[in-house]
Order: C-alpha cells, then structure tokens, then sequence
C-alpha cells in the first residue's frame, strides 16, 4: 500500500473573563476557557499487531472469507505451529484511517488578602487554582472506511506507536496556597477520572479491567530566608497513594500517567552572590 500525505483540520475558540466585581475578597478572579476540536486524516501509522489480528480474523468484516492471502493475514506473518505465538509480526507504514479529538479546558485563578476577611494587614494572602479539562471525543478510525471507535474515558489504545494510551474524560489538577512576605506554602491535588480497558470500546462482553479513579496530593513550601537563602521543600504524593493495577494482572502499573514511587520528598538550598 502506497502512503499519501495526511491532512489535519484543527479549530479553537477561548475566552478570558476577568472578575466584573470591585469587592476586595472577589476582584482578583481570572478565569479561562478554550474549546478546541482536532481532526486528522489519513494519517501515516502503523497499524498496532491487535488490530491486524482482529481484521485477519474478520472481527470488522475485513476478511469475512477467512483467506489467508488477505492482507492483514500476511502482514501479521507467520504463527508457531505448536503455540500459535506470532512470529515477528509485521507493523508497516500505512495511511490509517482518522483520529478525532475534541474537549474543553478551563483554569479559574483567585486571590485575596487574608485582611479582606477581617484578619489583621500582615496576615498574608491566600490563592486558589484549578486547571480541569474535559475530553468529549477520541476518535480514531484505524482504517479508511473502518469502524471509527471513541476511546474517551478508556485505556490502552494510543493514536500511534509511543503516543499515550490513557484518555480520562475528566483530569485537574487544584492547588491552594497561602503567601506572607518571606513564605509560601501549597496543597496541590491531582485527580484523573477512572477509566474502562479500550479493549471494552472494541468488544463489549471483555472482561479485561479497567482503571480506578486517581487522586494524589502534594505539599510544598517555599521560605525565603536571611543572607540571601531561600530553601523550597516538597512532599510528592503526601498520602502515599498506590497507583491504580492497569489489566487484569496483579502488580501491572501504568508509570507514564500514575505516580509508582509512593511518597518522596524534595529540598533545594538557593544561596545568592
């Protein structure tokens, strides 16, 4: 199969809203929102080894004669007669079918004197931020004229080789800090909604187990300090949270998207000349 060039569509639409109120406690409010909607097509990949499985055996209608001279039989090479592993299975280069993604991401900021609820003047300020983004779509058709699939809130597919494999629908991440003078001190939380195996998306009746829902928090400190020191300490995952098993199989981890370390802790000393 020859490649062609891939095209890809993208659109976004954002906003910046600043607070309309002139209170103190409400005037230092910054919220943003963008939309945005991604499509390629045709675009150049290899075809992942389930999938040429799946469409030598027909599960898509690809092969519905069961020839082993169909393409996807021969790429998927030869098998061992004895176990019926594969035999380095091909992957090659192809104009896969579309992936489609589309979602929301919204940041909202606000600050305030603590004074502005009454504490004294030098008692500091507070400050909090979240970031959440919201996934609507992740489409991806493996071939032109294929079953089009949306993996949204499921992992364990990616858009091509090396590219992430997890698609929460819901992901933020909401820090609360308080500032006075020569310190700053911050709670962050991460959270990444639970997510079904994608293997779910492609055949309903898997039994292959998804993911739990995550959420890690983390604690940090920055003090500036006499002779032109400042000293920043962290806490990484303060509760110790174990990652979520991904699979079936007890002890599997996923460490690009969870946290395998548990908890550990950080200090840096900054001495200025």
């Amino acid at each position: 199969m020859s490649l062609e060039e891939e095209t890809t569509d993208t659109y976004s639409f954002g906003a910046v809203i600043q607070s309309p109120f002139s209170h103190p406690l409400l005037e230092r409010i910054t919220t943003s929102i963008d939309w945005y909607s991604i499509e390629v097509t045709g675009a150049v990949g290899n075809l992942p080894i389930i999938q040429t499985i799946e469409n030598c055996f027909n599960l898509n209608g690809t092969n519905p004669t069961y020839d082993v001279n169909n393409y996807y039989c021969q790429v998927m090479g030869k098998r061992n007669p004895t176990t019926g592993f594969l035999f380095e299975p091909g992957q090659p280069a192809l104009n896969l079918g579309a992936f489609e993604v589309s979602g929301v991401d919204l940041q909202v900021d606000w600050t305030f004197e603590l004074s502005d609820i009454g504490l004294p003047a030098n008692a500091g300020s507070l400050s909090l931020g979240t970031v959440v983004s919201y996934v609507d779509k992740f489409g991806i058709q493996n071939l032109p004229g294929g079953v089009s699939y949306n993996y949204v809130g499921s992992r364990g597919t990616a858009v091509e080789e090396g590219a992430g494999v997890a698609h929460p629908d819901w992901k933020a991440n909401t820090t609360l800090s308080y500032s006075k003078d020569w310190m700053n001190i911050s709670l962050r939380w991460r959270h990444t909604a639970a997510m079904i195996s994608a293997e779910q998306i492609r055949n309903a009746a898997s039994t292959t187990r998804g993911v739990a829902s995550y959420d890690v928090f983390d604690l940090n400190g920055r003090f500036t300090l006499p002779e032109d020191l400042s000293v920043r300490v962290g806490v990484t995952n303060l509760f110790n949270k174990e990652p979520p098993q991904v699979g079936n199989f007890a002890g599997s981890f996923d460490g690009q998207n969870y946290d395998t370390l548990g908890r550990y802790y950080s200090v840096t000393v900054t001495k200025s000349f």
